[in-house]
């Protein structure tokens, strides 16, 4: 009962018709290796079968045919082989064509296709053969092919043989044609194998017809390619010429910009392409630049246009009829975009930012020259041009300061700092210069002339800041915040370089010209060894007190337009031109006053 189990899984599993010593083979794989039954074993079968007895081994044997065992590794028996057998099974050999589809152009003269024979043994393959027909579609014999049939015949072994086919050509213009090849009949010199076709029993010839110029396309419609960052990377586009190849033909070529830009990028190329008779394929070479690519990828196109010699264009790709066009991806290098990485990382350098801040830099020496004047007309025109003569050579000197595009803006920060310190120290000698000219004292040139000329520019700034902004926020606060960048940094900066320059000189000589500057003054007797920075005080308190007084009348001005106005400026005009006059009069009244102290004072220029 066991065996009769393991026979109908197997049965069950693999199909009925499978012949019994394959059976064995396949209990053997699932249950295990067997081994031939002793002679002791044969005997008590045979003697059990010939008296009838209680058939004490039924546990281990069935009955013949079938010769029995048992396998080691347990006490179920299978059977070995069945005495029954014809013989040993037999062997499929297989013929079929080596491909389904060839192709050939029709000047070709002949056509070769391959025919294989297999088998699904290892034995070796005896003598054989199989026949062949030719079969039109659209191909017409004794037009486009010379039909033919017969037989290929195998010798021992042999397992490929070669198959020729006629081909004619023609001078006529026509579309592709089609027949195909048939293999049947196959024959096996072994009885114990069954000849049979295989997966390409049927050979599709296409006949390509080269009467006709051609149609031009590019190989592929998109490139990728990856940037080299070392050196110049040449990429080769490869046009083919397809339906027909007689004749020769050229076409126009030339590059286009895209995110990439040629020059940077990629070096721009155009020129002609040309493809002699039955040549059927050209290359376009273009040079992409080792730009150092980390983040990003840029194309740019490759165009073909104006064919000549009758080709014509692809219809079904980019540009259509008119022109082809090819997608060039340049992309980045893994392993480089790492390396870079790291690199950019350690000293935070963006080179294509440099390459635009110089650009920038170059831009602001033309602005400081030439005058734009595409709008202006009339006067207008004259008056720029005369403003423009004007103040080109100050346009010139501050054209010197890098823009802000380096260093994150800092450097741009910094130099015009040192530029606005070095305009304020010649506006200031110049102002003083002329309140000497004009027998002004140094204190009211400076609460004067050298605080207009100074403070003109932040008046413009909040004038602007105050029509374009909708609150008085920006223009407030500049005012305030220029102020306390006079007060805290104007004098606070100079002050500590002077008291650590004067500090670092230590004790003096006394003939330092420092004890002639404050000869008859307490100075000298607080500091008898010299070298303190001293600031003497002159009438500065009283004309702080007088700008702390109109300070506080400004700051009541602005509470009580917000209280009762609704905003600190505008409004009303009546109200707002009354607030103007009123703050200008805080200003000429500080003026005035401070002005009336010192000349009381009698202090000459």
């Amino acid at each position: 009962q066991e065996i009769a189990t393991m026979r109908m899984r197997i049965l069950k599993k693999h199909g009925t018709g499978i012949p019994d010593d394959k059976v064995m083979k396949l209990i053997k794989e699932e249950f295990g290796a067997v081994e031939e039954p002793s002679r002791a074993a044969r005997r008590m079968a045979a003697t059990e079968k010939l008296f009838g007895g209680g058939r004490p081994w039924s546990r281990f044997f069935v009955e013949a045919p079938h010769v029995l065992t048992r396998r080691k590794s347990d006490s179920k028996i299978v059977p070995i082989q069945n005495l029954t057998d014809e013989g040993p099974a037999q062997t499929n050999v297989t013929f079929t064509f080596e491909h389904m589809e060839y192709s050939c152009l029709e000047s070709c003269d002949r056509l070769e296709l391959m025919i294989c024979r297999d088998s699904d043994t290892t034995a070796p393959l005896g003598k054989g053969s199989v026949m062949y027909r030719t079969v039109e579609v659209t191909a017409k014999d004794k037009k486009d092919f010379i039909a033919s049939e017969g037989v290929i015949e195998f010798d021992e072994d042999d397992t490929e043989k070669l198959l020729m086919i006629k081909i004619l050509d023609d001078d006529e213009h026509e579309p592709d044609t089609y027949f195909n090849i048939e293999l049947h009949s196959p024959v096996t010199g072994d009885f114990n194998a069954v000849a049979t076709l295989g997966k390409n029993p049927t050979a599709h010839v296409r006949i390509v017809d080269d009467d006709a110029v051609g149609v031009l396309a590019f190989r592929h419609s998109e490139i990728k390619v990856k940037d080299d960052f070392t050196d110049d990377k040449v990429v080769n586009i490869t046009v083919l010429r397809q339906a027909g190849a007689k004749g020769k033909i050229s076409c126009e070529y030339h590059t286009e910009d895209g995110t990439a830009i040629h020059g940077i990028d990629y070096d721009e190329t155009s020129g002609t392409l040309e493809l002699d008779d039955q040549e059927t394929e050209a290359e376009i070479s273009v040079v992409i630049k080792p730009k150092g690519r980390t983040d990003s990828f840029s194309i740019f196109r490759l165009y073909i246009e104006e064919a000549s010699g009758g080709a014509t264009f692809a219809a079904h790709t980019d540009g259509g009829e008119e022109c082809c066009i090819c997608t060039i991806v340049i992309g980045t290098d893994t392993v480089e975009k790492r390396r870079t990485e790291k690199f950019l990382q350690a000293f935070k350098v963006n080179w294509e930012v440099q390459v635009m801040a110089r650009e920038n830099w170059k831009d602001q020496f033309i602005d400081a020259i030439f005058l734009q004047t595409e709008e202006a007309e009339g006067c207008e025109l004259v008056t720029a041009w005369v403003f423009h003569i004007i103040t080109m050579p100050w346009k010139v000197i501050f054209a010197l300061l890098p823009p802000v595009d380096y260093c994150g803006g800092w450097l741009c920060f910094l130099t015009s700092l040192m530029m606005i310190g070095a305009v304020t120290a010649l506006i200031g000698d110049l102002a003083e210069l002329c309140g000497c000219v004009v027998n002004m004292p140094d204190a009211i040139t400076a609460i004067s002339l050298v605080a207009l000329g100074t403070s003109l520019p932040d008046t413009f700034a909040s004038k602007t800041a105050a029509e374009q902004d909708p609150t008085a926020d920006a223009s407030i606060g500049n005012v305030t915040g220029s102020n306390s960048v006079n007060v805290f940094l104007g004098l606070g900066f100079p002050w500590t370089i002077g008291a650590v320059y004067w500090a670092a000189l230590g004790a003096l000589p006394t003939t330092h010209p420092w004890f002639e500057k404050y000869a008859g003054n307490s100075v000298i007797t607080d500091y008898p060894s010299g070298g303190v920075f001293v600031v003497l005080g002159g009438n500065l308190g009283f004309s702080v007190a007088v700008f702390c007084c109109c300070a506080l009348s400004c700051i009541l001005v602005l509470l009580l337009r917000r209280w009762f106005a609704g905003g600190e400026l505008g409004g009303h005009r009546g109200l707002a031109r009354a607030t103007s006059c009123f703050l200008v009069g805080l200003w000429l009244l500080y003026v005035g006053l401070s002005s009336w102290n010192v000349l009381s004072e009698d202090s000459p220029c």
